[in-house]
């Protein structure tokens, strides 16, 4: 058995305006932005649309696949991401 399926996921911005890091600080952000990539399970469940829709953030699904897959989708994304910018997504902590 190849494992249970799992989605890697970006929480992006939907308009322009200033957005909270995971450092507690606030950050400019443009709409489409990335505020973070993560992976779950469950996306219905990891995320209240409510959270989300206060946040002015939307979840996009970026890859459906078994974990150890999106465990890797996400690290490339990440990789990516602070290789483009030079620094993790405001909503990333750590390289995972």
């Amino acid at each position: 058995m190849a494992g249970p399926q799992a989605v890697q996921y970006a929480l992006v911005a939907e308009r322009d305006g200033l957005y909270p890091t995971v450092r507690g600080e606030l950050v400019h952000m443009n709409a489409g932005e990335v505020w973070k990539y993560g992976i779950t399970i469950n996306p219905t469940a990891r995320y209240p649309a409510q959270a989300l829709s206060t946040l002015g953030l939307v979840m996009e699904i970026q890859a459906r696949e078994t974990l150890p897959q999106v465990y890797v989708a996400e690290k490339v994304q990440l990789i990516d991401y602070a290789t483009t910018h030079g620094a993790l997504p405001p909503g990333n902590r750590i390289f995972k």
